[in-house]
């Protein structure tokens, strides 16, 4: 329940002009708009419709029995324009003032039954209920044993999503909100009605201002967004770790364990130190060759030892390797390498002729194998900085020729 005291009660008075809330049926009103400005910020929908209890004296219909009383009148309320919380409680009292009985001169829409309510509802959508009453008002009717909707405390319900009932006393408007547990829980439903006072608060202390602008976070929430959740790190951001490039990884993983497995492929089994040895012996090879920083190596090769093999060669070597598919047409293949501008090429026997003579260095992994294994076992230092280009991968080609995009380092930083 949210208690709103007599000082809320008198700024609102006084900021909607005092003789306009002197009466029950104009608090009624105004809690209304509240409560549509509530759905309206939460929702960002410009019409809200709210279905209103009749109560005790605010909304007369024929009657007085428990089946009449549990009646209910649709109201269609526009927020369009962005009017004060005044203006909306004003055209409220305008468009459905008979619901509060001060238009007796002009006859309201037919209540709906409970059966046609709830068909209703089913159709339109429509969720959200509002009730009020005066505590003597209640009490009359309680005491002529006409049931009432108006309570003390948050009510767990079923069937609607929403519905907001208010009670005036001497001495504040209690304010009871009922929502359905299938959508919310209690904290949240505490939460709105937190947001509900906020919001009255702010429009007596500021009654020209538009209901979009309106507060509606309590001061604890303000605290956890504006101070928690942007308080500066406790301690300083660790710095990121010195790039440590893929061929490096890998020598540092054969360091750490050279007799282990790397390889084991068709009953070819390499350890990490021999494929560390192999691959820093590819990479001399390469580097005999001029292959450096940014020079674009190309490699089709099948899946085998040797394929790793030379791809980590050209990293260490400090070249980036172009991945060329055997698959491929020969035809295809010539266009990537002339897209790349591709210097050495490394493949194999059985795929060398997909590729005829031209300026580019063709190395034959099978063919030379005796001369690659005759280079030094010792990786080659080569300069290379988070810019140098590791790789060069290709676009789809789907709106035309595929395009080659070269990868720096720094793409595939993995860490320390």
């Amino acid at each position: 329940m949210l208690a709103i005291p007599c000082d809320l009660v008198d700024g609102l008075e006084t900021s909607f002009g005092r003789a306009s809330l002197s009466r029950t049926i104009d608090r009624a009103q105004m809690l209304l708009a509240a409560f549509a400005v509530l759905l309206y910020r939460y929702s960002g929908e410009h019409e809200v419709s709210i279905g209103i209890a009749p109560s005790p004296g605010i909304f007369p219909i024929a009657g007085s029995d428990a089946e009449t009383f549990d009646m209910i009148f649709q109201s269609h309320i526009s927020l369009a324009g962005d009017p004060t919380l005044r203006a909306l409680a004003d055209r409220i009292a305008r468009q459905y003032g008979d619901a509060f009985g001060t238009r007796a001169d002009r006859p309201i829409d037919s209540p709906l039954s409970p059966a046609a309510r709830s068909r209703l509802k089913n159709v339109t959508g429509i969720q959200f209920e509002f009730g009020f009453s005066s505590a003597a008002m209640a009490a009359e009717y309680r005491g002529a044993e006409t049931p009432t909707k108006f309570g003390p405390q948050l009510v767990p319900r079923s069937g609607n999503e929403l519905a907001m009932w208010a009670t005036w006393t001497n001495s504040q408007l209690d304010c009871t909100l009922e929502y359905n547990i299938e959508l919310f829980d209690a904290s949240t439903a505490r939460r709105m009605l937190g947001h509900l006072e906020v919001l009255l608060r702010g429009a007596a202390a500021n009654p020209l201002e538009a209901i979009s602008t309106l507060a509606l976070l309590t001061e604890a929430e303000r605290h956890v967004l504006l101070e928690e959740w942007n308080q500066p790190a406790t301690a300083p951001l660790r710095p990121e770790p010195p790039l440590r490039y893929i061929h490096q990884m890998f020598a540092d993983q054969a360091s750490s364990t050279p007799d282990a497995v790397a390889i084991d492929f068709e009953g070819q089994r390499l350890t990490y130190r021999e494929l560390d040895e192999r691959s820093n012996q590819f990479a001399n090879a390469l580097r005999s060759r001029r292959a450096g920083p940014n020079l674009f190596v190309g490699i089709c090769l099948d899946r085998s030892p040797e394929l790793v093999i030379g791809l980590l060669g050209i990293l260490k070597a400090g070249a980036a390797f172009v991945p060329l598919e055997p698959s491929y047409p020969a035809p295809r293949l010539l266009a990537l390498m002339a897209e790349t501008g591709v210097a050495i090429l490394v493949t194999s026997s059985r795929l060398l002729a997909k590729f005829p003579p031209g300026p580019t260095i063709v190395i034959c992994v099978d063919i030379e194998s005796a001369s690659i294994a005759s280079e030094s076992p010792a990786c080659p230092e080569v300069p290379l900085t988070e810019e140098s280009i590791a790789a060069v991968m290709f676009s789809s080609g789907s709106t035309g020729a595929p395009k080659a995009i070269p990868r720096p380092h720094r793409l595939f930083r993995l860490g320390s």
